[in-house]
């Protein structure tokens, strides 16, 4: 199989890792053959999306999307990812770096503008804090909000129940109480014959 991502050759590499797909088929291939996937330390994300963006051979200036994924259990536990596409060079560019609660992410919102939401997403919905974010608040939940509801070891059915109270106008806030206790089922079938 043919190798689908190229390396750029430029001093601003040293810290990357090259990450090729090895086991693609000829449909997924076609899907991913200009894609570049580059692993980067958290101090050196602005350097390297600045050469992206910037450099002659790349030309990446659309932000995409930006979103993490939880590794519970990791010491880094959120793989940050930054989608970034080069219409000049028809290249979509994947820039993944590693962060946790106590190590914080650099912001790329000042070289993408599109990235101001989705970081402050970021922070709203996994309590990673990026560094030189201009307006770093909560987007999706209520500011009173207790925790962040994408990490996974957040609770399905969370910390407080949100209603509205009609007889005085006025939203109330009151512990989670599960009604039902737990119950011990039984898996067994009635329809087998055993």
């Amino acid at each position: 199989m043919k190798s689908t991502f190229e390396v750029i050759n430029s001093s601003q590499t040293d810290n990357l890792v090259y990450l090729p797909v090895e086991s693609l088929n000829d449909k997924q291939e076609k899907e991913y053959q200009n894609t570049l996937y580059l692993l980067n330390y958290r101090h050196n994300m602005q350097s390297l999306s600045a050469f992206i963006k910037l450099h002659s051979l790349t030309r990446a200036t659309n932000a995409i999307e930006a979103t993490v994924v939880d590794h519970i259990g990791y010491k880094l536990r959120f793989n940050v990812l930054y989608f970034i596409q080069s219409t000049t060079t028809n290249t979509r560019y994947v820039l993944s770096t590693w962060g946790s609660e106590t190590l914080p992410v650099m912001s790329l919102q000042m070289l993408y503008q599109a990235f101001n939401w989705a970081e402050r997403e970021i922070w709203d919905m996994f309590g990673l804090f990026v560094i030189k974010h201009p307006d770093l608040r909560r987007i999706l939940t209520d500011y009173g909000f207790v925790g962040h509801p994408l990490r996974k070891d957040f609770p399905l059915t969370g910390f407080k129940e949100v209603q509205f109270e009609d007889s005085i106008k006025h939203v109330e806030y009151t512990n989670t109480e599960l009604a039902q206790s737990y119950r011990l089922l039984s898996f067994s079938s009635a329809w087998s014959h055993e």
